[in-house]
């Protein structure tokens, strides 16, 4: 029997709802913009709107005999 390690990759695509007052759309998107980069937000609420997981690599392991 071999042993293996597996490279298992899991890609999600998170959306996180953030509200802003603003005089328009386009300084709202501003705001949000600035709120994401600093942090401003909470990070363990969002949604997962789509994910892709697929094995990248398969390594053989070399077992030790002894």
């Amino acid at each position: 029997m071999a042993k293996f390690r597996i490279h298992y990759v899991r890609i999600e695509h998170h959306v996180y709802l953030l509200e802003v007052d603003a005089k328009n759309q386009q300084e709202a998107e501003e705001k949000a913009d600035v709120m994401f980069a600093e942090g401003d937000y909470d990070p363990d609420s969002y949604n997962i709107v789509h994910a892709e997981e697929f094995i990248n690599q398969v390594d053989k392991m070399e077992v030790e005999h002894g």
